[in-house]
């Protein structure tokens, strides 16, 4: 319903949502040429690029868009089973653990016979296809039977449900126009916080339709170079730390091993070493949780 409302208002406006279904925006010196999967084209003045993992596929590379990479959710959905209200422990949502590389247990009650399970979290590169893991799967229903239902677990049955979101190379948001192209603004890779700060994006596109600068824009701008994750010292800490205790919260690892911790530290200065060469024009430190895909 907010949806439909959101459309209806907007086409008031002379603003007409595109949807899903977009090949590829090409800039004209009159107009924004827009191509849709069954090469229909439209023209616009301006453009509002929202479209997650596919922004960077959706741009010619003249734009120098920062590297964006898909995070990939997978979660579980109960189907309509009758049950009683007694079988569940509680009705909230319950988070166990956000440590490791995004990876956290969270319940969420819709009705007395509908939950959410939630949420696995791995990176791919933008153009590799996401895929269900089984090991995704089976961690999140054994803390759902340990933690949530008291009734016999093999009467549950689960649909597996999937969701990517983009996350640019250095795990800060992308908003604002392109340096080269002023009429395409882009908001994406927001992570989780997406529906929170959508009020405040919408006052930053307001200002940017009005033609107004936004200094706050140009640690976000879209085609940036990526932000610092800190020192190298500061990396290495969180690398190791992250895959630790990724490590410990799937259960691969049972005791503490400073063995375990050696092996990462050195793993890291190998990554640290390969990156320096592929990308020497970067001045910055790399997010660690990038490393594995580069």
């Amino acid at each position: 319903m907010l949806f439909n409302f959101y459309k209806k208002e907007i086409s008031r406006k002379k603003i007409e949502y595109l949807g899903f279904n977009i090949k590829k925006i090409r800039s004209r010196k009159k107009f924004i040429i827009i191509k849709d999967e069954k090469n229909i084209e439209y023209k616009a003045k301006k453009v509002i690029l929202a479209a997650g993992p596919e922004t960077f596929n959706l741009l010619d590379k003249k734009y120098n868009l920062l590297n964006i990479f898909q995070g990939v959710g997978i979660a579980l959905e109960t189907n309509s089973q009758k049950r009683k209200k007694k079988e569940f422990k509680d009705y909230f949502v319950r988070t166990v653990s956000s440590i490791g590389t995004g990876c956290g247990f969270h319940f969420l009650q819709r009705d007395n016979q509908n939950a959410y399970v939630g949420a696995g979290n791995y990176l791919v590169s933008i153009n590799k296809k996401s895929q269900n893991r089984l090991e995704t799967a089976y961690w999140l229903t054994k803390f759902y039977k340990k933690l949530v239902t008291s009734r016999k677990f093999y009467k549950d049955h689960f649909d597996i449900v999937k969701g990517s979101r983009a996350r640019a190379i250095d795990d800060f948001a992308m908003i604002g126009e392109l340096k080269k192209e002023k009429r395409i603004f882009i908001a994406t890779g927001l992570g989780r916080t997406g529906v929170s700060i959508s009020p405040k994006i919408s006052n930053y596109i307001y200002l940017w339709h009005q033609g107004k600068k936004n200094k706050v824009l140009k640690f976000f701008a879209p085609d940036r170079k990526p932000n610092s994750f800190g020192t190298i010292s500061e990396a290495k800490s969180y690398y190791i730390e992250s895959i630790y205790s990724a490590l410990k919260i799937h259960e691969m690892i049972k005791n503490d091993s400073d063995k375990l911790k050696k092996k990462l530290a050195l793993q890291f200065d190998k990554k640290i070493k390969a990156l320096n060469k592929k990308f020497r024009n970067y001045k910055t430190t790399l997010n660690p949780n990038f490393y594995h895909l580069i």
